[in-house]
């Protein structure tokens, strides 16, 4: 299982918001067990948004939003030749696989069109 932690190293040129909002997310998993257990529950295949409480909701949201903006900035450097084709295929694919359905329950979608495509494209493999 992937760490959320290893996301932010990985993410070399997001715009500042993005990767400061990383940073605190990260801090904020490693300090807070409350938020390590929803960070866990992506992973969670009978994960249904509607059985949280509106806190959980909200919290496990805000994860899921940073993980979707790294994401989409990582697909973005690769469109761009910016980010490893080993890296891309072999961390960032297997992720958009594991929480793109999480973020779509929570009524989440990928703004940025050429991001939204290869989302769709990888959950359909």
């Amino acid at each position: 299982m992937r760490s959320f932690c290893r996301w932010w190293q990985w993410s070399s040129s997001c715009d500042k918001r993005s990767a400061l909002d990383g940073i605190s997310t990260n801090l904020a998993l490693a300090e807070d067990d409350e938020l390590a257990r929803l960070e866990e529950l992506i992973y969670s295949p009978d994960l249904d948004p509607a059985a949280l409480s509106a806190e959980e909701r909200r919290k496990l949201s805000r994860i899921l939003n940073v993980i979707r903006i790294d994401l989409d900035n990582e697909h973005y450097q690769y469109q761009k030749g910016l980010l490893d084709p080993g890296f891309y295929h072999g961390e960032t694919v297997e992720w958009i696989r594991v929480a793109a359905p999480v973020w779509r329950a929570f009524g989440q979608f990928e703004p940025r069109p050429d991001f939204r495509q290869e989302v769709d494209r990888i959950l359909a493999e």
